[in-house]
């Protein structure tokens, strides 16, 4: 799938926001 910074960035902040 995608493997982009981007996506991990959005990955990051999602997990940092819902915890």
């Amino acid at each position: 799938m995608l493997s982009t910074p981007c996506v991990l960035f959005y990955l990051s902040l999602k997990s940092s926001n819902s915890n």
